[in-house]
């Protein structure tokens, strides 16, 4: 039962609170080279360039790359612009106008002379550069420039139609685009000292602000037409004014006005970046908004949709639950025991201290009564009258799992059961225990007439007596459930960290296909038929009637991880850690989800970085392949990954790690390949286009077809040649031995015609003769050694007949004796001698057989036997390098003497035995490589003829033993 003790509240303040857009700092401490900046710009590619005050500088989604601009003139650079065909432009106060085309920057021209140090605005026309400065509006071109407008400019503005300048005189002028001339001519009616005016274009329409007096004018059919500002519409220095989507913002020294303009009225809805000076703003191509500021760097935020409201978790401690309340209004609660109430209608939030120092479990707001009741985790329980601020201690929600008002009735759910109080608070209070054991959620449906209730012992469905119950199962298992939400179609939603989402209708429990997250699910919230999923990594929004979904990560400003999650008529509100966000919930629908894009930066093949081309033709020799990668928008590193494939070699797709941004492929074989690369959200697995790369490896010649046809062709004609040469060789070696066979049949017969020459009749005769001398004298002695040695000789001739070659010895010795015989035939006057060198071994020495003989004979013959006196023959044997050198020398008459004496007595005769030997010799030579070679010298002195000396060099040939 209810305790009557009241009392009264301890503490209680209202507070309005501060928001700003959730943002990350690009500052000097964590990559920015300078925190003072002046304006951003995005290029074609997705490159984010930022002038500063240390110069140009490019991001890549990772990093800020300083460019360097050729001549320039001190560091910082302004007034970024891109043409048509995608090249930025900067100008600095030195009068510098620089150019950055395909990735290289140039000095574009040089006006210092034109502007005496202004600062101006410019536009790039097709060959030229229109200049708004205050000493007028020229026209610079490569040749030199022109003055157009000869009236100083204090600000300019292009519309249209026209150039809009205004002069130091509150003159606007317009200028015809075409032809630059005025066609207009418009006074301002005067107001206080003048400050620096801005133009803007807002909705389609143009409009100029003077921040002196805050009056702002639409400019249209040239008239300005004054539009309502706010009465304490006031600026201390204005920095610039921006148009981000149906807001105009304008940025003061040290705050930003929002502002909505609605027929013709300007209000200012809200105050952002207090503290900051934003000097400008881009959206880039995923949405992200970038705010520039002139000290702090730049700042980027996600979502401009989420803001972070100022919350004071020193004082009030960090929120730990909450509960919903009326319209667009939303209860906290904190470790340190306060309760808040934020208000969206009037962004205020009020506080209050619970009478405990114990933390509160939980909290639930009775409408009907206008009553919060409180459970502590401990044994106290408080029920706070909202209308007076008393708190009223109870015991009945001590140590509260959840409280849950089912019409006149409570559920209570603790740690060790689950109670109702039947017509609480009333004289009629009863208390009836539904289960004993461990309660964690419960929810009463009106519409279902029905109480879902998990405890320990699983899932439970009761009717809203409590005198009937079904336990629901999926698939025969047990579902524990930490969150339960109802959709405005009356299908009850479940969420377990385990097991997923489940839905219940009709009494029938279904899991639902959680296909946009992996994360465990940690709250469900519901409103109409919106079903905000709150996990670990994200908020999801599903629509339950068209089954469509968004996830809100840390991508899209969703800070995590999150505590606690309330959905209103306007606003999410959800918390992390110490901070309190809120999310505009029309606005958040409205946020278009960009699928990434991405480029390929660099190829490289064998470690070498190569020039990018959509195709490349490979060696064999060239197969280890690197390609990297990159994605140009704010944080890529965290929030994308890459689909990749070599297709050729893996068909399936293989995912990067994240903060990857290159792949290798090593040994890569032969092969047509195409190499596809994709990016995709970490969170929602939206991918971007593919890229794609073509590759051919070249095989190396020898695994070509048409190497292996001209293998086959040459094995083809090699075999042929073969063939033809094994045929040619055996019909040359058939040739050779019927060649050979002739040979030998002629040696045979030379050597018959050597013999011949040996045993001529006429020496047979002289030998004869001086036998039967012998005889007749009766000198038998003389005669039978005469005899024994013709008969010798004979035999011998005979035998040296029968071979080619004998030993040198043996042919020494046949000529010793037919020498010796001659002797004989012509007495003392004839004398020979026989000289061999020492460093010859006869015995082992081949020289051709019978070759000697017809040389020695024919000395005899011709020279020594028409010679008077004594008659010498001398035969030396000496080696000369590789060659037996034999010198047969007579002291005769000579070989012309000799001739004369042949030609007188027997004209028509032909040395037979000198024919026969030179016919043998050249058919020697013909059978090997080192000739036999005849010499004759004709020995004189003085005019008379002292014999004839025949050298016959005979290769040197060993006799095997």
């Amino acid at each position: 039962m209810m305790k009557t003790v009241f009392l009264v509240i301890l503490f209680f303040c209202t507070i309005a609170w501060s928001q700003n857009p959730i943002t990350y700092a690009f500052d000097a401490k964590n990559g920015l080279p300078d925190n003072e900046v002046y304006d951003l710009e995005q290029d074609l590619e997705g490159f984010i360039w930022v002038a500063s005050n240390s110069g140009l500088l490019r991001y890549n989604g990772t990093t800020f790359e300083n460019i360097k601009l050729p001549y320039q003139k001190g560091s910082s650079v302004f007034n970024l612009t891109c043409d048509t065909q995608g090249n930025l432009w900067c100008n600095n106060l030195y009068g510098q106008v620089f150019k950055i085309a395909n990735g290289t920057a140039s000095l574009a021209y040089d006006i210092n002379t034109l502007l005496k140090g202004d600062l101006p605005k410019f536009k790039v026309l097709e060959n030229s550069l229109l200049v708004f400065s205050t000493q007028g509006v020229f026209k610079v071109e490569d040749e030199g420039f022109s003055n157009i407008f000869s009236h100083k400019v204090l600000q300019s503005f292009e519309t249209e139609a026209h150039y809009l300048c205004l002069d130091f005189n509150r003159q606007l002028y317009f200028l015809n685009k075409r032809t630059f001339a005025v066609e207009k001519i418009v006074k301002i009616a005067a107001g206080k000292t003048l400050k620096k005016p801005d133009f803007f274009s807002f909705q389609g329409n143009d409009y100029l602000f003077f921040s002196d007096n805050s009056k702002l004018f639409r400019i249209k059919n040239f008239e300005l037409k004054e539009i309502q500002t706010p009465s304490d519409f006031q600026f201390n220095k204005l920095i610039n004014i921006f148009c981000v989507a149906n807001q105009i913002w304008f940025s003061d020294d040290g705050i930003v006005h929002i502002c909505t303009l609605e027929k013709d009225i300007l209000k200012v809805q809200k105050q952002q970046f207090e503290g900051e000076k934003v000097s400008d703003v881009l959206v880039d191509e995923n949405t992200n908004y970038w705010f520039a500021t002139l000290q702090n760097g730049i700042k980027v935020s996600p979502n401009k949709n989420i803001t972070k409201i100022d919350w004071n978790y020193d004082t009030y401690g960090y929120i730990i639950g909450s509960a919903p309340y009326k319209n667009n209004q939303v209860l906290y609660f904190t470790d340190k025991a306060y309760i808040a109430l934020f208000d969206i209608a009037t962004e205020t939030y009020k506080t209050i201290k619970v009478p405990t120092r114990r933390t509160i479990g939980a909290i639930t707001f009775d409408s009907k009564n206008n009553q919060l009741y409180i459970g502590v985790n401990d044994n106290e329980s408080y029920i706070l009258d909202v209308q007076t601020k008393n708190f009223q201690p109870i015991s009945n929600f001590n140590v509260a799992k959840d409280i849950e008002i089912i019409e006149k009735d409570i559920l209570y759910t603790t740690y060790n059961k689950s109670v109702l109080y039947k017509n609480f608070g009333t004289t009629l209070e009863t208390e009836q225990q539904i289960t004993d054991t461990r309660g964690y959620v419960s929810h009463y449906s009106p519409k279902n007439q029905s109480v879902i209730l998990c405890n320990a012992e699983g899932l439970w469905n009761y009717s809203t007596d409590f005198q009937s119950k079904k336990r629901l199962t999926y698939e025969g298992e047990n579902i524990f459930t930490t969150s339960i939400a109802e959709t405005k179609d009356g299908r009850i939603w479940l969420a377990s960290k385990n097991q997923g989402l489940f839905c219940i209708k009709n009494d029938s429990l279904t899991k639902f296909p959680l296909n946009f997250s992996d994360s465990p699910i940690r709250f469900l919230k519901s409103y109409d038929n919106e079903l905000w999923i709150a996990t670990t990594k994200s908020i999801e929004l599903l629509n339950t009637q068209t089954a469509k979904h968004k996830t809100y990560s840390l991508r899209l400003g969703v800070v995590t991880p999150i505590n606690t999650l309330q959905v209103t008529e306007s606003s999410v509100f959800y918390t992390s850690n110490s901070d309190i966000y809120l999310i505009d919930r029309k606005e958040l629908a409205t946020v278009k989800s960009n699928k990434p894009s991405m480029q390929i930066t660099s190829v490289a093949f064998m470690d070498k970085d190569t020039t990018l081309q959509s195709s490349y033709q490979l060696p064999y020799y060239t197969n280890n392949l690197k390609f990297t990668f990159e994605t140009n928008s704010f944080g890529s590193n965290d929030f994308v990954k890459y689909k990749y494939r070599l297709q050729g070699l893996n068909d399936d797709w293989e995912t990067t790690n994240t903060g990857e941004n290159s792949v290798k492929y090593l040994s890569v074989p032969s092969g047509e390949y195409i190499f596809e690369i994709k990016p995709f959200f970490i969170d929602t697995l939206e991918e971007g286009v593919p890229t794609e790369i073509s590759i051919t490896i070249h095989k190396p010649i020898w695994l070509r077809w048409w190497f292996w046809l001209f293998i086959v062709i040459i094995f083809m004609v090699v075999a042929a040649q073969w063939m033809n040469y094994r045929s040619n060789l055996k019909l040359k070696r058939k040739n050779e031995e019927i060649s050979k066979l002739l040979l030998e049949k002629r040696m045979a017969g030379l050597q018959l015609e050597n013999l011949r020459s040996q045993m001529n009749p006429h020496f047979i005769f002289n030998a004869l003769n001086s036998i039967q001398e012998y005889i007749v004298n009766n000198e038998k002695k003389l005669a039978s050694a005469y005899l024994v040695k013709f008969s010798r000789l004979m035999r011998l001739y005979l035998e040296h007949s029968k071979v080619n070659e004998i030993s040198l010895e043996e042919e020494l010795k046949t000529i010793t004796l037919y020498l010796t015989l001659e002797q004989n035939r012509f007495g003392e006057s004839f004398s020979y001698d026989i000289k061999v060198s020492p460093t010859l071994q006869p015995s082992l020495l081949l020289v051709p057989s019978l070759l000697l003989q017809p040389y020695i004979e024919n000395a005899i013959k011709h020279g020594l036997s028409h010679k008077k006196g004594p008659k010498h023959l001398e035969i030396t044997c000496t080696q000369k390098d590789i060659f037996l050198e034999v010198c047969i020398d007579d002291n005769g008459i000579g070989r012309e003497a000799s001739q004369i004496i042949n030609q007188r007595n027997r004209p028509h005769h032909n040395s037979f035995a000198t024919q026969a030997s030179d016919k043998r010799i050249e058919i020697v030579n013909n059978q090997q490589q080192q000739k036999i070679c005849v010499t004759y010298l004709d020995k004189e002195a003085n005019g008379m003829s002292l014999g004839t000396q025949v050298c016959i060099s005979i290769p040197l040939k060993q006799k095997h033993l």
